[in-house]
């Protein structure tokens, strides 16, 4: 377990002087999705050897609720890292869970990430009534980055809920989609 904080501490320290911004250090859990389903989208070999290596995998059942009915993988984080969930489906899509968060801190942070993108790629707002629930305690984000004449984009969607009892709180994912028009 001490081997994972270390972990999480080297990755959030690595991402922090790449990128991010003092919003997002202040919030865990956006390190945790950066670090996790960000860094290694396109890697996520590298995320499944990490992941197995430093946390918990879930047992099939307990993984399903995290998987949304998509097949794949799911592990939880320690507790003294935070107790997050990272679920990799098989179609690509990761995601982050976060039992307890800061929604203030998580949007901050969420939009620190992916409101800006690398070089080559543009970063869009999405339409928020197609990325999840938006009610007076549920909120979704959704953002968007590509280039001009791609027929895909990497959408990031944070969905946050503002009920201390909610069985989760927060949950950012990233997922290869085909642009709508």
């Amino acid at each position: 377990m001490r081997k994972f904080v270390l972990w999480v501490a080297t990755l959030a320290a690595a991402f922090a002087s790449s990128q991010a911004s003092a919003a997002t250090l202040a919030d865990p859990f956006t390190i945790v999705f950066g670090n996790t389903c960000m860094l290694h989208f396109y890697s996520q070999d590298k995320l499944r050897h990490e992941m197995a290596a430093n946390a918990e995998q879930l047992s099939p059942d307990k993984a399903a609720f995290f998987l949304g009915g998509g097949t794949g993988i799911a592990w939880v984080l320690p507790e003294d890292a935070g107790g997050y969930v990272v679920a990799l489906r098989d179609d690509n899509f990761c995601a982050v869970y976060a039992r307890h968060a800061d929604v203030v801190a998580a949007h901050l942070g969420f939009k620190s990430l992916v409101a800006s993108s690398p070089p080559s790629l543009e970063a869009k707002e999405l339409d928020k009534s197609q990325a999840g629930p938006n009610t007076e305690t549920l909120k979704s984000v959704p953002y968007s980055w590509s280039r001009p004449g791609d027929k895909t984009e990497l959408v990031f969607i944070l969905t946050t809920s503002s009920e201390p009892a909610s069985v989760v709180q927060a949950m950012a994912s990233v997922a290869l989609s085909n642009k709508g028009p």
